[in-house]
């Protein structure tokens, strides 16, 4: 209890000191950004530590409840940035909840993963991602030159908000990959994997596909071609349960297996306790 207390009061004092900022740049500016970012992060995480948000409230509330204070914090920093029209004083507390609304989503899986909600959450970050480019253009439009900064750091929290989509995307293209998907079973079919031998069979609108699962908790992996062309991995669930990040890691494997056949030519699974290359 009384960590918690400490905890809360360093995230309380982290943002109260914003106030003494000053409405230009200078070394003050620089001194409250330090003091106020070193609080939040050792206030956050001391308290992260000590409470486990999926254990009390459950897994789906603690994880939306990190992607919409990391939506929050960005949306603070644009409006803020707008209302005070590109200050220096606003730059320091958008640049603030940038680094503030990263720190929330990227602990916000915790050590669990769930691709359906992953997924709808990328979606999510894209239209986010759409609004932030249009209050950028606004921020131009209203206030010309004197916005051209504020609409950088919008423009910042775009970028940032898309990456962070791309990475919560549970797919990989395997690059250079040009074997026909039936011709690519026949290869692997009495390759054995993690996921077992693969089987030839349809995904969603993909009509074939190379598939390895699902496994005794429903997880698969399965290759298909694009219309582009390009060969893609991606993992699949059957809805059953979340699965852990090391768990989620197993697509990666899956795509070095493949990255090694369009090197090589060779059929072969990396065995990941000895790091050694098992041939078919």
């Amino acid at each position: 209890m009384k960590n918690n207390l400490i905890n809360t009061l360093l995230l309380i004092i982290s943002y109260a000191i914003l106030f003494f900022l000053p409405k230009e740049l200078g070394v003050l500016s620089y001194t409250i950004f330090a003091i106020s970012i070193f609080l939040f992060i050792v206030g956050y995480f001391r308290m992260a530590s000590t409470i486990d948000l999926q254990k009390k409230i459950g897994y789906k509330p603690a994880y939306f409840l990190n992607i919409i204070l990391g939506m929050l914090a960005f949306a603070i920093g644009a409006v803020y940035l707008y209302i005070d029209c590109g200050s220096g004083k606003s730059m320091i507390v958008a640049f603030l909840m940038i680094m503030e609304g990263i720190v929330f989503w990227g602990t916000s899986g915790g050590n669990v993963v769930n691709i359906r909600i992953e997924r709808l959450t990328t979606r999510i970050l894209y239209v986010f991602a759409l609004f932030l480019a249009a209050f950028a253009v606004l921020i131009i439009v209203k206030q010309k030159v004197d916005g051209t900064s504020g609409a950088f750091l919008v423009l910042i929290e775009c970028i940032a908000t898309i990456i962070m989509g791309i990475i919560r995307r549970y797919k990989l293209e395997v690059i250079g990959m040009n074997t026909p998907i039936r011709e690519l079973f026949q290869k692997f079919e009495t390759l054995e994997t993690d996921l077992g031998y693969p089987w030839f069979g349809k995904v969603g609108t993909h009509k074939e596909c190379i598939l390895y699962g699902p496994n005794e908790d429903g997880f698969s992996v399965f290759g298909y071609y694009n219309r582009s062309g390009k060969f893609y991995l991606e993992l699949a669930d059957a809805g059953k349960k979340e699965m852990t990040i090391d768990d989620s890691n197993i697509l990666e494997r899956y795509e070095e297996m493949f990255a090694y056949y369009v090197n090589t030519g060779e059929v072969s699974w990396l065995n990941e306790e000895s790091e050694e290359i098992t041939p078919r």
